[in-house]
Formats: structure tokens, C-alpha cells, sequence
């Protein structure tokens, strides 16, 4: 790694830490929902909790996955909420690792979908089974080499709500073994075109191919493709003003909301305003 590294990625500590703390907590899922519960409960914003069944009925969580307690301090939050989070998540699994000081690199799932699996309503009586099979044998010895692995990462595709996000998991756990692929990695990659269907076998020799082309780390690969996402264009113009009776309108029918700029690939504040602009002009 380069010079990023003494300013970038303190976050890779604490999240290898964890992950291999919840190595031993799949019998214990229902402590990881009490407490992130009461973090709710506190007033934090965590993943919401309830499930739903097929007649519509609602109730706790009673089932959790480790890629989704990860995904409670790894969507769009503001810093502060996300350290939080982590920082309560830290003393509740007695981790030692310093909190970060930034959380460069890493991608953000979307808040309305922020679960690695679908209400029970939809839900498989394995899939969550299957998901900490997956991040089990993730954090084994040789991985990419793993038989097992590549039979439960196939198999995890084909759970509802399930498919590059995956891929972000994996790299939360064990960022210099495996990368993100999440449009702003595989645009930035150029791999799109490998990926007509995700399976592990792809996602290998994407890994290889990755690895072979670049000296940069994944997490400097992932910083470098969110800051060339989110760079302005040199000669765009401003948008003109919209008047302000024409920006109520549009807000009450086309539903959008200015989110506050946030490290991780999520779109800020700016690009919704361009959107709300180029809906104007129609």
C-alpha cells in the first residue's frame, strides 16, 4: 500500500476484528438483534428490525445474518451515526481495534434495502444458514481456493436480495482478499461486461485479473474509483435557477429528498439538485 495508507482505511482493523469475532455468534444471533434493538431504541439510526410474514403480520426479528449486522454502521448515515453504531457494536463484542477515523473505500448499501435476505414472507428456511456458511469459510484458510466457498457463494446468489452486495460484504470482512463490485468499482474496473451473471467462478478471475493489473490495494481501488465517480465535471455550467413554486411541485410529485454528502458511494446532495433541475427543463 502507498502513502494513502497512514491517513486512509483505518476502518480495515476494526472490521477484520469483528468479523472474526462473529465467527463464534451464529448460535447467538438473537443477543446481536437485542442489542442492536436498543440501539434503536436509543435513537440511533440502525437497519430497521421488523419482519413481516405472508399474511402481513409484523414482528421482531427473530434471524440475522453477519453481512447484515455489518450493513447496520455501512449504509447511508452521516459519520457520526455510523461511528456510533460501531463504536457500540465494538464494546458490545469486547474488539480491541481502535475506531476509525475514516471509512474510505467502503460501499454503502442502499438504507430501504439494507438486509442480505427478504422478509419471511419470501424467505427460505436456509438462507440465512447459508449466509453465515459463506462468511465462514470467507475467513478460512485459502478462500479463493475454496470448493465449499464457491458452492455457497453460488448458492447465496440465489437468495432473494442477494447479488453484488454480496461482493461488498466480502470486502467489509477481508478487503485485501476480496473487492466490492458494486457499479462504481465495475464501472471504474471496466468490468461490466464479465458479469452478465454473478457467480463465484467470475468473481475469482475478476479478483486475478484485478490483481495482475494493478499494484494499488483493493481499498485504494475502491477509494480511487468513489472519488472518480463523484468528481465534478470541469466546464458543466451551474443549472439556472427554478423557481421556487416549481421546486415545491416537483418535490411533492417526483418524491425527492436532498440527502447530506457522505463518504462511501452513495449520490450526494448536488446530483439530486442536477436531477431536480433536469426534470424542470422537461
Amino acid at each position: 500500500m502507498n502513502e494513502l495508507s497512514d491517513t486512509h482505511f483505518t476502518w480495515i482493523p476494526l472490521y477484520t476484528e469483528l468479523a472474526n469475532i462473529l465467527l463464534d455468534w451464529e448460535d447467538r444471533q438473537q443477543d446481536l438483534i437485542d442489542h442492536l434493538i436498543m440501539l434503536r431504541g436509543q435513537g440511533l439510526p440502525v437497519t430497521q428490525l421488523v419482519d413481516k410474514d405472508e399474511r402481513g403480520n409484523r414482528f421482531n426479528l427473530d434471524t440475522i445474518d453477519p453481512f447484515t449486522v455489518f450493513g447496520t454502521f455501512n449504509r447511508g448515515l452521516s459519520f457520526n451515526s455510523r461511528i456510533q453504531i460501531l463504536e457500540s457494536i465494538k464494546t458490545f463484542l469486547n474488539a480491541k481495534s481502535d475506531l476509525p477515523t475514516d471509512f474510505d473505500g467502503i460501499p454503502l448499501l442502499n438504507n430501504q434495502k439494507s438486509w442480505f435476505y427478504s422478509y419471511k414472507s419470501h424467505r427460505q428456511q436456509g438462507d440465512v444458514p447459508l449466509l453465515w456458511k459463506v462468511f465462514k469459510l470467507a475467513l478460512g484458510e485459502n478462500p479463493l481456493s475454496s470448493e465449499q466457498l464457491e458452492n455457497a457463494f453460488d448458492a447465496s446468489i440465489g437468495i432473494r436480495g442477494v447479488k453484488y452486495n454480496l461482493t461488498m460484504g466480502l470486502y467489509w470482512i477481508a478487503p485485501h482478499t476480496f473487492i466490492n463490485l458494486d457499479k462504481t468499482n465495475r464501472d471504474f474496473l471496466q468490468l461490466e461486461t464479465r458479469f452478465k451473471t454473478l457467480n463465484f467462478k467470475a468473481y475469482r478471475n475478476a479478483l486475478n485479473e484485478i490483481d495482475s493489473k494493478h499494484e494499488d490495494s483493493h481499498p485504494e481501488l475502491s477509494w480511487k474509483a468513489f472519488k472518480s465517480d463523484s468528481k465534478p465535471i470541469a466546464d458543466e455550467k451551474p443549472p439556472a435557477q427554478i423557481p421556487l413554486k416549481k421546486i415545491r411541485v416537483l418535490i411533492h410529485f417526483h418524491g425527492l429528498r436532498l440527502l447530506n454528502n457522505e463518504q462511501g458511494h452513495m449520490t450526494d446532495g448536488r446530483m439530486l439538485i442536477k436531477k431536480l433541475h433536469n426534470i424542470a427543463k422537461e
